[in-house]
């Protein structure tokens, strides 16, 4: 009955018409008939053909349901084990080894996932660890090291994510595994967690893990300053975000203002623009971030805790985690330039950089969006230029010179007047 409805459709010899979908037409859950499509091709066919009659099945709904796992799916469909499960899965991944789907890209495909989470049911552990070894895929290394996790081995799993770190070769991907060694060790009470931490920075560079090692072990302030220069020396990551951040740290704000001047006024959602950061701590120490105030909101960002893009730890960093789930801290970058005390009183020199390293910044940020039109950009960059003001109210001339620089553009305008007039209530 369901090969009857889906084939046609799938074909396109049942018109559905352009604005209809497929389960609104039949009234039904859609996955929920996929489910017990491949539930009848598995209950009616012999064992020695289940496995093509499954696929089969698979590929006559294709594009009508996502498939985690077809096993599991039947044994939903079917409410429990289905009859000859354990002599069936040696055919089904026979079938599936027999017929690889090559990889268009580093993404796995379905029958990648299919054929792990056959062999988990068959060999556990042990065959997870095999097939991540054999594949060296991020998606088969997750699954060998979530599986030691879930049964409680952070031991196993202290050295599994290891192993897996050093044959990934995707920053994103290592990083992962190397966060998951910290995390190892910190459940484990190892002492040598904040090398773990470390090595996690080294080997995939980012202001979350940085922050991380930085902040390891209740380091005085002296020692998250000795970190910050060790590790502008060694220089693992040449993003300006990260260098100027570690040179607030290590005590050069002149080199970290070097990089806010030179940075370009467009591209500060980009991970490596040290526009949010340099320029948001300069706001810190220069200014505080008084409630209500313009360098408040210039600061927020520090405040937040810090996250990476292809941070995919559902252990360290998952916030609906409850609080019995290890993982590991997510210090903010606030937290770090606090607890290294960088807010101490910077020589003049080191805050007339500073400051003038924001004016460059803010006129460059609206030269930026002016000229490329990005209206939705213009409050930012007015915010920029009012919290300069509201530091130092010597630059109101600066900024009224911008102003009457930018009157082309009447929207813009209106967010400078309404930035500067802010600016003007706080300072005075």
């Amino acid at each position: 009955m369901f090969e009857a409805v889906f084939t046609p459709i799938c074909q396109g010899d049942i018109d559905l018409g352009q604005q209809e979908l497929v389960e609104e037409a039949l009234s039904v859950d859609l996955h929920e008939c996929v489910r017990h499509f491949i539930a009848g091709a598995y209950a009616t066919t012999p064992l020695d053909v289940r496995a093509d009659a499954i696929i089969a099945s698979i590929e006559t709904a294709s594009g009508l349901s996502y498939l985690q796992d077809p096993l599991a799916e039947i044994e939903h469909a079917l409410g429990g084990k289905p009859p000859d499960l354990d002599a069936f899965i040696p055919f089904w991944i026979a079938r599936l080894e027999r017929d690889p789907k090559k990889r268009s890209s580093d993404w796995e495909t379905d029958h990648d996932r299919w054929l792990r989470a056959a062999i988990g049911r068959r060999d556990g552990v042990a065959g997870f660890a095999r097939l991540a070894r054999a594949s060296k895929t991020s998606e088969a290394a997750r699954a060998w090291c979530s599986a030691l996790v879930d049964r409680g081995d952070w031991k196993g799993a202290l050295a599994a994510y290891e192993e897996c770190a050093s044959f990934l070769e995707k920053d994103y991907a290592r990083g992962e595994f190397l966060d998951g060694a910290a995390l190892a060790a910190q459940t484990l009470g190892r002492k040598d967690q904040p090398k773990k931490l470390e090595a996690a920075w080294i080997g995939a560079p980012s202001l979350l893990r940085l922050s991380r090692w930085l902040l390891a072990g209740e380091p005085t302030a002296a020692t998250i300053r000795k970190r910050a220069t060790s590790a502008l020396e060694a220089t693992p990551s040449t993003a300006p975000v990260v260098i100027g951040f570690l040179g607030l740290i290590a005590g050069k704000p002149a080199e970290a203002a070097k990089l806010l001047a030179k940075a370009p006024g467009l591209g500060w959602s980009h991970g490596g623009h040290p526009g949010h950061v340099v320029f948001g701590a300069f706001a810190w120490l220069l200014g505080g971030a008084a409630s209500g105030s313009l360098t408040k909101e210039v600061t927020a960002s520090l405040a937040a805790p810090s996250r990476d893009l292809f941070d995919l730890s559902s252990f360290s960093d998952d916030d609906t985690c409850t609080s019995a789930v290890p993982r590991l801290a997510r210090p903010t970058l606030l937290d770090v330039l606090q607890r290294a005390d960088v807010a101490r009183q910077p020589p003049s020199s080191d805050r007339r950089a500073m400051l003038d390293a924001m004016r460059v910044a803010a006129e460059q940020r609206t030269d930026g969006v002016t000229s490329e039109k990005r209206r939705r950009h213009y409050q930012h960059a007015a915010l920029l230029v009012g919290c300069v003001i509201e530091i130092d109210p010597a630059s109101l001339a600066w900024a009224d010179s911008l102003r009457v620089r930018t009157s082309r553009w009447p929207a813009l305008q209106s967010q400078l007047r309404e930035a500067m007039g802010r600016a003007n209530r706080q300072s005075g």
